[in-house]
């Protein structure tokens, strides 16, 4: 890799997002006073540039290692250059993080940095205050991504130094959300899928820049096209969160003429120039670099060049943008008692649940594609598998964004159905649309030597699924832990305060729940034998959920108290007092408990000797066979799965 093509594409980069951010600072954002006049905001201007440069080297170096991860072999040279721009990366994010901090407190403190008292004020202040904490946790955790950058070499490393360098983001996204949410509603979640996206689409595109000398024109289109997955996702992410981000802050249409407004639209304009951009890669440069990679690739570096220009603009505006205080909404919400919770209530009650939101839509249409994909193939996907797969996806966007989700922040019962849909009706409703047969049927296989989705689930999701299956007490234990976890630790109060908090508890219930199903609604591949330790599993589940609902029986006025004291006070409504929470656990876990019964019973047993996992096949037209595989789907309603291949 050129060290000139290296410095040009950052340099450039941090160009435009210099001027970006000064325009935006020359509408006066940020502050009373002119941009650089002697009453501070000259050093303002300073720590915004720092924050800019924090952004963007933390960007390339994420986006870079999701790519490496994602796009590339270990076998390839680009590999290894990849990881050595990593390192580049990671140093300037280091050194940005380090800068950062010694500037917020100088913004702070007002201390000189020559004074006697800089070096005490500033250990006080990095360890006392929230914004010295948080500055200082970005740093240490920058600083191991850095050392961990110049050794990592294995996929999984790279994994799990990616997941880690994210984490460095959170500290510094938390505490400006907690200093600039004022009147506004909690967007930590937008906030962080915002950011994250972001930087998914700048980093990997900085990636791509960098490594097209090392990589083949031929080899260049396929990681182009990896990428392109990427970016588009991260795309509609990035769109999402940000226009509903925008709308809560600016309130109403008068507000686009206020300086923060401003800045909103030129970032919306720049979002659309970038989405055209991105419509030109997928659609005409893609292709050119598939009919003549070599004349195609002079294109697409031209477009990518320009692409970088905006995205520096757009990354100076965001900088701006979070210096800049929002309009005061006209009339701020408010945080009294809801109405008495019916079916009404249920229907007109909605909060948007941002993550859920984007993991409903994805799994909807991601679902869809492949069953297009396979019909195009002439292939039969039962209709049936569809519509469960859909009546699961509407039922958990239901739970997480309707009223359910509403009420189980101010209640403690309707904590506990969520927790309990989440974990059992939503997973007996996916699971029957057998996601992991379409996925091997429709997800192409790599012979590069890189891995992809369709590795991920024939060397992590199935095995795991397998060994479940043929030890049936660990999902049982799964579940125990995950009510534990839920119920006697403080996930229970901060999952009804916090997005974060909601979303790890929805997470948490979700997997949990989809594990225990899959994995006890599946063929039984040992026998007769696996058969019996199935049905003492759901036994042991039976009695599990019978001394958890005993607890909350028993334990629910304490529960109840503590909850009205640190989440949100309610009104005494007898009807839903605090013990029928160990009810409502009862019922749905027995009901669920049923269904899984009367499944396990009525399914034949696998002869003795079948393999847990069984072999993928490939069939006539392309597509793969599972027979066991896809657990409860191929059990539920075999005989409708059996007519539409014999009609196909």
């Amino acid at each position: 890799m050129s060290v000139a093509v290296r410095s040009g594409v950052i340099v450039g980069l941090a160009a435009a997002a210099l001027l970006g951010m000064l325009w935006a600072y020359s509408l006066g954002a940020g502050a009373e006073q002119n941009v650089f006049n002697p009453g501070g905001q000259t050093l303002l201007v300073m720590f915004t540039g720092a924050k800019l440069l924090f952004n963007l080297a933390a960007a390339c170096t994420i986006g870079s290692l999701i790519l490496v991860r994602f796009a590339l072999s270990p076998a390839e040279p680009a590999y290894n250059t990849g990881l050595r721009f990593v390192a580049f990366a990671t140093t300037v994010w280091t050194l940005a993080a380090a800068l950062l901090n010694v500037m917020n407190f100088q913004l702070v403190g007002g201390v000189s940095l020559f004074s006697a008292r800089f070096l005490p004020d500033f250990i006080a202040f990095s360890t006392t205050a929230e914004a010295g904490r948080s500055g200082l946790l970005s740093f240490v955790i920058a600083a191991s991504v850095c050392a961990l950058s110049f050794v990592i070499r294995r996929r999984t490393a790279v994994a799990g130094t990616a997941v880690l360098a994210f984490t460095g983001l959170l500290p510094l996204i938390l505490n400006s959300h907690a200093e600039g949410a004022g009147d506004h509603a909690d967007n930590t979640m937008f906030l962080v899928l915002h950011v994250g996206a972001a930087t998914v689409w700048l980093g990997g595109l900085v990636a791509v820049a960098v490594l097209h000398r090392v990589l083949a024109p031929e080899r260049l289109g396929t990681v182009v096209g990896r990428y392109s997955t990427l970016a588009l996702g991260a795309f509609v992410v990035l769109g999402f969160s940000g226009s509903l981000m925008a709308w809560d802050q600016l309130g109403s249409r008068s507000s686009l003429g206020t300086t923060y407004g401003a800045i909103v639209v030129a970032k919306t304009a720049a979002f659309g120039v970038l989405g055209i951009f991105g419509a030109v890669h997928r659609r005409r440069v893609m292709k050119q670099l598939e009919r003549d990679p070599r004349q195609g690739t002079r294109r697409f570096m031209l477009l990518v060049v320009v692409e970088l220009a905006v995205m520096g603009a757009a990354s100076g505006l965001a900088a701006a943008l979070a210096r800049t205080p929002a309009p005061p909404l006209e009339s701020a919400p408010t945080d009294g008692p809801l109405p008495a919770p019916d079916g009404w209530s249920f229907m007109s009650e909605w909060t948007i649940d941002p993550l859920w939101a984007l993991v409903c839509g994805f799994s909807a249409v991601i679902y869809l594609v492949g069953v297009r994909r396979i019909r195009r193939a002439g292939e039969n996907w039962p209709v049936h598998r569809t519509m469960f797969w859909l009546i699961g996806i509407a039922a958990l966007f239901t739970i997480t964004n309707g009223g359910i989700h509403v009420y189980q922040a101010y209640l403690l019962n309707f904590h506990v159905l969520t927790q309990m849909l989440l974990s059992t009706l939503v997973p007996l409703l996916l699971l029957p649309g057998a996601p992991l047969e379409l996925a091997t049927r429709t997800i192409q296989t790599r012979s590069d030597g890189s891995a992809g989705g369709a590795e991920f689930i024939q060397t992590i999701v199935r095995p795991a699924v397998a060994a479940a299956a043929a030890a049936p007490y660990v999902p049982v234990l799964v579940i125990a832990g995950s009510l534990v976890t839920t119920y006697y630790t403080p996930l229970l109060e901060f999952s009804a305060l916090d997005q974060p908090g909601y979303a790890l508890m929805t997470l948490l219930a979700l997997a949990s729940g989809c594990f225990f199903t899959a994995a006890l609604a599946g063929a039984s591949p040992g026998g007769r034998h696996l058969l019996k330790k199935q049905l003492a599993a759901l036994a042991g589940a039976v009695v599990l959920y019978g001394v958890y609902g005993w607890g909350l029986w028993t334990q629910g006025e304490a529960l109840e108290g503590a909850w009205a004291q640190s989440v949100r006070p309610w009104g005494p409504l007898p009807v839903f007092a605090p013990k029928t929470a160990g009810v409502t656990l009862w019922v749905i876990a027995g009901g669920t408990i049923a269904v899984l019964a009367a499944i396990t019973v009525r399914r034949k047993p696998a002869g003795k000797g079948v393999s847990p996992e069984p072999d993928i096949t490939r069939s006539s037209q392309g597509g793969a066979g599972i027979n066991s595989g896809d657990l409860a789907a191929t059990q539920i309603d075999r005989r409708v799965t059996a007519q539409g291949a014999r009609q196909d």
